[in-house]
């Protein structure tokens, strides 16, 4: 299976896809969403939350077998991470976390609650993760929902997405411009691990590489796992990207072994409690089955983005600012 970048485009309703180099892009590999804002993916398929019509959306990683209504009865669903049991999301209306089944069944709207205005939502082997844009700060609770940490770590300005691998967790900070990054104890934070970015509203990782979503400038950047060698315009011509995911591949898999990962491509670090298999957070979810190999339209690596105003009048960079409560 090969390995693919995905992203949503909010103005545009679609699904964008990519290579790992930036090549073969689609802006359109899903369409028919609703402001779609969150993003995960994993071996088998996409998930995106529709945050103008209340619902989590799901796909093959083709494309095909597109369902928008996957889970309905979300409040204003930003963020969306998946283990190898149970898809999450963040509900900024409701100021909770959901989670359910992989089959959508057993959906607990309330699995976590007292966010403040959350937006991002990342898993490991034993905990949950997500940004709260209303406190700036992240919060934590153990994957059973439990031992809730509101403010996991604190400091952070305007964060949307985040993302965690075996030994970081990284965030956006819409409000800096900037992606962040601590450790899994929440200690030696950096909260300009990478900076330039322009409006980001999410991140992914792998084991190489970081991604993060521009809105103000309708890119995808990406830079290396260490933050060096930055690329903002890392693929063009998006349409206010929200969420980025990456999939993870056989190849990534017994790579992923090797830096003490697990097979679904999650930290397999050990901090006394017992883990299972799962997906990183944010980025990677697994499904039951695969539904075939990639296919679709691809158009080479997407142009560079206009430079005028959106639909509001506004320009990319003042657009992605003007409402907070927008994922």
């Amino acid at each position: 299976m090969k390995e693919h970048i995905y992203w949503s485009n909010f103005t545009t309703g679609t699904i964008g896809r990519a290579d790992l180099n930036g090549l073969n892009a689609t802006h359109s590999l899903v369409t028919g969403a609703s402001n779609p804002a969150g993003m995960a993916a994993g071996t088998s398929s996409i998930y995106w939350t529709n945050n103008g019509a209340n619902t989590i959306g799901r796909a093959g990683l083709n494309g095909q077998n597109a369902d928008q209504s996957f889970i309905t009865g979300v409040s204003g669903p930003r963020g969306v991470g998946v283990d190898a049991h149970h898809i999450y999301w963040t509900s900024g209306g409701s100021n909770t976390i959901g989670r359910a089944g992989l089959d959508g069944r057993d959906i607990n709207q309330n699995f976590i609650g007292g966010a403040s205005s959350p937006f991002g939502v990342a898993v490991d082997a034993h905990n949950i993760y997500w940004t709260n844009a209303g406190s700036n700060t992240i919060g934590r609770a153990a994957i059973d929902g439990q031992d809730v940490d509101q403010s996991f770590i604190t400091g952070v300005s305007g964060p949307r997405g985040v993302a965690v691998d075996a030994h970081h967790i990284y965030w956006a900070n819409s409000a800096t411009n900037t992606i962040g990054r601590a450790g899994l104890d929440g200690q030696d934070i950096n909260h300009n691990f990478i900076v330039g970015a322009s409006g980001p509203a999410n991140v992914a990782v792998d084991a190489h590489s970081i991604y993060w979503a521009n809105a103000g400038s309708n890119t995808i950047g990406r830079a290396a796992i260490d933050g060096q060698d930055v690329d903002q315009g890392f693929i063009t011509g998006a349409s206010a990207p929200r969420g980025v995911a990456v999939n993870p591949s056989k190849g990534h898999c017994r790579e992923s072994r090797r830096a003490q990962l697990t097979c679904d491509g999650s930290p397999a670090h050990d901090d006394g409690r017992q883990g299972r298999r799962h997906e990183r957070g944010g980025a990677l979810p697994v499904s039951a089955r695969d539904v075939g190999a990639p296919s679709g339209p691809s158009a080479g690596r997407a142009g560079r983005a206009p430079a005028g105003p959106d639909k509001r009048g506004l320009r990319p960079s003042e657009a992605h600012r003007v409402d907070p409560n927008l994922p």
